[in-house]
């Protein structure tokens, strides 16, 4: 079966793909966000790429144009491409993903992805100062709307009311205002580090099929996932903290969102590599950014926040300053 194949003669799968990839991480997203709230984002990160890495490694042995020998799997492979791969799954797995779900935590789903999906803006700045590319009116118009939807994003956060005394109301506005100063930073760092994702994909997509692109990822996320677990772990015990060491998830935990994990690790990391390496950098990061409109619904369907008018706008401004921004 030759699917790599035939979907490299359809160019216009790549924007697709791209899309898809959108779809895949809004569903997973949120779904880490809740599991973040009691496990480690290492070892969700961890069991993401321990499920995929096998059906990674089957269909860069069947499913791509020329399939494979057990040897052969990492023909074309050079020094370069792993030095490309290990950057992409730093910006990613080992760090800004966890940077993300921690960020989830004080804006809740939405409000960080609607930050940290604004990483095509940094390509958009990157191409003006870098590359003399210059910014349309409506370029910068797209610009502004973004950042106004960030800001409103972050005012619109939903709040925990409940009935402190007047001490621990100033106690509690000011731990709100620290929790809100590290979420955003947070998730403005996880969209610089996905922004360097999407570039070290693009760099290696043309050299090396999606599945063994992938293969490669995923060894490398088991490495620096465990790596930096252990270093999490080992600080928690120097402080005299819960020392317990979650490498990977139970399957008691596991369970009610193994599908979700299949789906977006392996669906939605094929759909993320392939459309990056099928489309033009801007047009396929783009794409795969608009992953904060879809979360609306899914935290709506998931209960982790409440139906709200002005965080939906809020939202969906982000989005359509975005589009604005890579309107030619």
């Amino acid at each position: 079966m030759n699917i790599e194949g035939d979907l490299e003669s359809l160019t216009h799968l790549g924007p697709l793909a791209a899309f898809l990839a959108s779809c895949t991480w809004a569903l997973g997203s949120s779904t880490y966000a809740r599991l973040s709230l009691v496990h480690s984002p290492f070892a969700i990160n961890f069991t993401r790429a321990l499920l995929a890495l096998p059906l990674f490694f089957i269909g860069a042995l069947s499913f791509q144009a020329e399939p494979m020998s057990f040897a052969g799997i990492l023909t074309g492979l050079r020094l370069e491409h792993l030095g490309w791969l290990s950057l992409s799954m730093i910006c990613s797995y080992a760090l800004a993903d966890a940077f993300f779900v921690w960020s989830t935590r004080s804006l809740g789903v939405p409000g960080a992805l609607a930050i940290a999906s604004a990483y095509p803006v940094w390509t958009a700045l990157f191409g003006a100062f870098y590359k003399g590319e210059i910014l349309s009116g409506l370029n910068i118009l797209g610009l502004s709307i973004t950042l106004g939807g960030v800001a409103s994003v972050i005012l619109s956060t939903p709040q925990k009311h409940s009935r402190p005394s007047e001490t621990s109301q100033l106690q509690g506005a000011s731990s709100r205002s620290s929790s809100l100063f590290r979420g955003v930073a947070l998730a403005i760092l996880t969209s610089l580090m996905w922004a360097t994702n999407s570039a070290s994909i693009s760099a290696v997509g043309s050299d090396l099929s999606s599945y063994q692109m992938n293969l490669i990822r995923m060894v490398l996320a088991l490495v620096l996932c465990f790596g930096l677990g252990a270093l999490a772990y080992l600080r928690r015990r120097a402080q005299h903290a819960d020392t317990r060491w979650e490498i990977v998830l139970s399957w008691r935990a596991l369970r009610p969102f193994v599908w979700i994990f299949i789906l977006e690790a392996f669906g939605g990391s094929l759909f993320f590599t392939y459309g990056l390496a099928h489309s033009p950098l801007v047009l396929a990061s783009t794409l795969s950014s608009l992953a904060p409109v879809i979360a609306v619904p899914v935290s709506w369907a998931l209960r982790l926040e409440r139906i709200s008018a002005l965080r939906t706008a809020a939202v969906a401004a982000v989005v359509g300053g975005l589009a604005l921004l890579f309107v030619k």
